[in-house]
Parts: structure tokens; C-alpha cells; sequence
């Protein structure tokens, strides 16, 4: 038989194909498995460098439910003066997080729940053993174990939703004032966000004109509990003086504490600003005095629009011209809550009042929870709580839970307790309700009233006046009358005077709500309950 070599070489080529053939499927097998390896690991480094989408997504419902569940425990404290907010207060064992390199310390106004107490949370959660650092004022809420991103950790909803979105990460785009010198940050980024990371002195921006006010500040300044010290400003023939020259309508200032402030400007004058039409929260202004000529006030010369709200100024000495306040010089509008003021000295020619210079009214206004003890000199239209109300146009001034203490030791005409000059026009709605006022009025005249001085209300201005209630004889021989002069063809005004020993009886109040109000039975005239947590701070600082 012979050999084919034909057939050889056949055989061999079919050989060689199939062994091609099972390498190229061993190959590609190989590269699958390594696709899929890779693919594996990159999930698995994304998750443990870069996000932990899972957890982001379940702790992002987790804080929106806790921020819900926060503000229906703020509305309950409201309404019950027993209630206990749920965890912890950090005031005094502050929890500290490291944000971005920076060490953030929480504790002014926070608290730190633990799983049990959110467990009536009526919302699921979908991460259980959480826990949470909360505000039931601002209603922040921050996870404390917080999520990986991009080899950092981030703990606020903010920051987590800005992650999810591609945008900016909040907490990367705030700025940390840590020194005195940090502060002029606020002029070169007055849209930023900043935060205090502890007190500044600003004794070395003293000298001269002092600090340059900031213009028009239209981010977030967040003290943190923080305290500025030795603010010193001397501009007097400068206008929009204060820490910032205005405050705008996107702004917030809050949590932020002045000590021994030295303010002195022209118009528009204030410690914290000259105008604002912002949001200003928890501020304390613990010694010092502020000076300047037309809408000076401690607080702010001009409320504009806004909201100010659980502030206590204690100064010195308010000292202007025309429209000075002790908290406010002009309130035009807009809603001030649970403000406590204190001031030794106030002098100004007209328009001064304990708290509120000149309140105009130009839209809805609120003045509700507020207290003014003062010693007050000036010529005319000088008042307890507010030296002159003018409301000419067609709105509302609502002044609620108020009070006004102290002496007025000097003035012409237009003086009263609470209102020095009041006048209204048709259309506009004043009311008047749950007030009192416990004034010395040292020189008398036929303007002079134990609430209102000069009252020009009119007719055709509907006007409510419920339970307020003023001190007489205070001083010796002092014989006033609620209102000292009425205006021909105005409405009259019906206040109710009381004696030294009325003024100390909660029966006298009856109707007025006690869980606002408080009162020492015997000792002294009603207090407003917000006030203890402020004297309980001021006490603690002087420590």
C-alpha cells in the first residue's frame, strides 16, 4: 500500500485549524474573564473611593425624614411649655467632624439623637442604627457617621443631594473664618457661605476708621456660637455702618455673639448692619455702644424687609439724631420675634423709642415676643417700645406679646410708654394685644401718656386694642393719663392702668397666653419665657 502525501498534509491542515479554532475560544474566554474582573473591580473601587451609592441614596431619605420629624417636635414645643426636645444638648459636650480638613464643632443650638430617640419618627427609616445631629430652630440635620465621596466624608442632605446632581458640594464652597484677618474673606466673597471655627478678636482692626463694613452681604454667615470681639468702627461721616453695610434679601446671619463692640457712623448705623432685608438669627451683642446720626439702632439701623428673630442686644449706649432704636432705629416692614433688648442710656432729639425708633408700616409688619428695658432722654416723640408710628399707607402693623420697662428721664412732647407719637391713616390696620408697659415719665406735659403720648388714629383705620395694661404713678408725683393728647376726630384708645401691686398678679393677665408669657407672682411684672435661655447664656459667658 502506498504512502499518499497528499493525504498527509490534508490531515494536518484540518489539525491545525481546529487547534486554532480552540485557541481562539480559550482567548476570548480568558479576555471575558478578565473584562469581567476588571469591571468587577472598578465597582468596587468606585465604592469604596469614590461613593457609596446605596448609602447615599438610603441615609438622603433618612435626613429628609428626620427634618420632617424635627419640625413637628418644634411645632409641639411650641405649643407645650413642658415639652422636652428629644436627645441630647450639645452646648456643653459639643460633637466635632472633620469637613474637608477643617475640624467642625457642633453644639450651639444642637442636639445628638440616637435611634431611640426618633423611634416615633412616623416615617420609616432605611438605615437603623443612625445617628443624628439636629437643630429644631433651623432644622439642619447631619448623619454622624456620614458617606464616602472622592476619598472625603459627607454628613448634611445638602452635600449628598449636590453629589447625586453633579453640582458643587456646599460643604466645599464654605468658608472657614478662623482668624481676625479671615474675616476680610467677607469682602472678597460676599456670596459666599462662611463659618466661624472659634472666637476672633478684632482688637487689631481697630485703629483709625476701624473695620470696613461689608457691602451688601448676600450669603451665609454662620457663627456657630462663636464670639466677635472688640468690634471697633469710626466712620462718623460715613452711612451704612456696621459689621456689614447691608444685609440683602438672600443673606443669612445667624448663631453669632458681639462682645464690647465701639460702633459710630452717620445714618443707617448698626452693630451688625446698616440696613438689612435678609434673614438674622440668634445674634447676641453682649457690651458696648453704638453712635450715629438719622436710623441708628443696636441691632440694625434699618429693618427693611426680613426677618430678625431670638436675638438680645445689651449695650451701653444707643446715642443718634432723628430714628433711633435700641434693637432697630426705621422698621418698615417685615416680622422681628423674641428680641430682648437692654440699654443704660439712649438719647436721642426725636423719633427714640426702647426698641424700635420709627416703624412705618410700608407693608405687613410683625412685631411679636419683644422686650425693651432703657433709660431714655430726647426731645419729642420718645416711647418704652417705639418712639413714633406713622402708618400712611394701606397695611398692617401688628405688634403681639410685648413689653416695655424703664425711665424716661427727659424729653418736650410725645412721650408714652409705650408709643411716643402715633398716627394712622385710613385703611391701614394697627393692632395692639397682650402688651404692657411700666415707664417713669420724669417730666410731664399735656403730650405725655402712660402708653401713648400724641395718638392720631384714624377713624376709618380699623384699629385693636386687647389687654394692654400700663403702670401708673412710677414716679413721684406722676399723674398721666393713658394717652396725652388725642387728635380731633381720631378713634380713642382704650389702655388699661394698673397699680404697682396689680402689675405683680397673673390674675391681672388672665387672658393672655402663659406659655409665652411668665411671672414671678409678687416680685416683678410678667417676663417673656425666651428670655431665661438668654440670661442663662450671658451668665455662662461671663464665666
Amino acid at each position: 500500500m502506498g504512502l499518499d502525501l497528499k493525504d498527509i498534509f490534508k490531515k494536518d491542515d484540518e489539525a491545525l485549524i481546529v487547534d486554532r479554532k480552540k485557541q481562539a475560544i480559550q482567548g476570548l474566554i480568558i479576555l471575558s474573564i478578565i473584562v469581567a474582573v476588571l469591571l468587577v473591580a472598578l465597582v468596587f473601587l468606585k465604592n469604596i473611593g469614590d461613593v457609596d451609592e446605596t448609602r447615599r441614596l438610603a441615609i438622603t431619605k433618612d435626613i429628609q425624614n428626620i427634618q420632617n420629624y424635627i419640625k413637628t417636635v418644634s411645632n409641639d414645643a411650641k405649643s407645650d411649655p413642658d415639652f422636652v426636645y428629644p436627645g441630647t444638648s450639645l452646648e456643653d459636650e459639643p460633637i466635632t467632624k472633620n469637613i474637608n480638613g477643617v475640624i467642625e464643632e457642633y453644639r450651639y443650638g444642637y442636639y445628638l439623637l440616637n435611634p431611640e430617640d426618633y423611634k416615633n419618627n412616623p416615617v420609616a427609616l432605611n438605615v437603623n442604627g443612625e445617628q443624628y445631629i439636629v437643630n429644631y430652630d433651623t432644622y439642619d440635620v447631619v448623619n454622624v457617621a456620614g458617606v464616602k465621596y472622592n476619598k472625603a466624608m459627607y454628613y448634611s442632605v445638602d452635600d449628598l443631594v449636590a453629589i447625586e446632581r453633579g453640582q458643587v458640594i456646599p460643604s466645599r464652597n464654605t468658608v472657614i473664618i478662623k482668624v481676625a484677618s479671615d474675616m476680610q474673606k467677607l469682602h472678597s466673597y460676599p456670596n459666599a457661605n462662611f463659618k466661624l471655627a472659634g472666637n476672633i478678636d478684632m482688637t487689631e482692626y481697630s485703629a483709625g476708621e476701624g473695620w470696613k463694613p461689608v457691602e451688601n452681604f448676600a450669603g451665609k454667615l454662620d457663627g456657630r456660637g462663636y464670639t466677635i470681639t472688640n468690634l471697633t468702627i469710626n466712620r462718623p461721616t460715613q452711612s451704612y455702618v456696621g459689621l456689614f453695610k447691608e444685609i440683602t434679601s438672600t443673606a443669612s446671619v445667624i448663631n453669632l455673639t458681639f462682645t464690647n463692640v465701639n460702633v459710630t457712623g452717620e445714618n443707617y448705623t448698626g452693630v451688625l448692619a446698616g440696613t438689612m432685608t435678609g434673614n438674622v438669627q440668634n445674634i447676641i451683642i453682649n457690651g458696648g455702644s453704638v453712635t450715629g446720626s438719622d436710623n441708628v439702632g443696636g441691632l440694625v439701623g434699618s429693618h427693611q424687609v426680613g426677618t430678625i428673630s431670638k436675638c438680645q442686644v445689651i449695650l451701653d449706649t444707643v446715642a443718634g439724631q432723628d430714628k433711633v432704636g435700641g434693637a432697630v432705629g426705621v422698621f418698615n416692614s417685615g416680622t422681628i420675634q423674641e428680641v430682648a433688648l437692654n440699654c443704660t442710656n439712649m438719647y436721642a432729639l426725636s423719633s427714640v423709642g426702647g426698641f424700635v425708633g420709627s416703624a412705618a408700616a410700608t407693608s405687613a409688619s410683625y412685631l411679636h415676643e419683644c422686650s425693651a428695658v432703657t433709660s431714655i432722654s430726647g426731645r419729642e416723640s420718645i416711647g418704652g417700645l417705639i418712639g413714633k408710628v406713622e402708618m400712611l399707607s394701606n397695611n398692617k402693623l401688628d405688634i403681639l406679646n410685648c413689653y416695655a420697662k424703664g425711665t424716661i428721664t427727659d424729653g418736650e412732647q410725645n412721650m408714652g410708654g409705650l408709643i411716643g407719637s402715633l398716627r394712622t391713616t385710613a385703611g391701614t390696620n394697627l393692632s395692639l394685644v397682650d402688651l404692657y408697659t411700666a415707664y417713669s415719665i420724669l417730666n410731664k406735659g399735656e403730650t405725655s401718656g402712660g402708653c401713648v403720648g400724641y395718638s392720631n388714629v384714624s377713624v376709618s383705620s380699623p384699629t385693636s386694642i386687647v389687654d394692654v395694661f400700663w403702670e401708673k404713678n412710677l414716679a413721684v408725683g406722676e399723674e398721666l393719663d393713658s394717652v396725652g393728647t388725642v387728635a380731633s376726630a381720631s378713634t380713642p384708645l382704650n389702655f388699661q392702668d394698673k397699680t404697682y401691686d396689680e402689675m405683680r398678679y397673673r390674675s391681672t393677665f388672665a387672658n393672655w397666653d402663659f406659655d409665652v408669657w411668665g411671672i414671678n407672682e409678687r416680685a416683678d411684672t410678667p417676663y417673656l419665657k425666651f428670655e431665661n435661655a438668654f440670661k442663662q447664656y450671658v451668665e455662662k459667658e461671663k464665666k
